[in-house]
């Protein structure tokens, strides 16, 4: 479904509309809208290129923070990178660690201290790469 809205909307030049339409839904300006907002606004933008259905189903497997809102502004990342030959892989896996840590409360510290070797040396490349996958 990712692909299908990347096609309709950054093909499209649709992208601009989308984030205004978003804006104009985040009443708390903090770049979050509930998911039933965020399927007015794609329902806006594609017209009737996908079902109420479709968007429903979609918006359910979108990740919610604990007040069951989509961060608009990680939304339109991830569909970026889906079209951008020449996005930064780096930056995925810096997302993926960040929800890690959001997710379980854990703090980088606390993390590092978890990895660390019992002799107190530094972390090596291998173990961290090992976390990461």
């Amino acid at each position: 479904m990712f692909k299908r809205l990347y096609k309709e909307i950054y093909n499209n030049n649709k992208q601009e509309e989308l984030l205004h339409e978003l804006e104009k839904k985040d009443g708390a300006c903090d770049g979050r809208v509930s998911p039933k907002e965020l399927q007015e606004c794609l329902k806006k933008i594609c017209g009737n290129k996908f079902t109420d259905e479709e968007l429903l189903k979609f918006t359910r497997q979108l990740h919610k923070d604990t007040f069951y809102k989509v961060n608009y502004v990680e939304f339109l990342d991830k569909m970026t990178a889906l079209g951008n030959k020449n996005h930064n892989p780096f930056k995925s896996v810096l997302q993926r660690l960040a929800f890690f840590l959001e997710n379980n409360k854990v703090s980088v510290s606390n993390l590092m201290q978890r990895l660390s070797n019992p002799d107190g040396a530094p972390i090596s490349i291998e173990r961290f790469a090992d976390f990461l996958k």
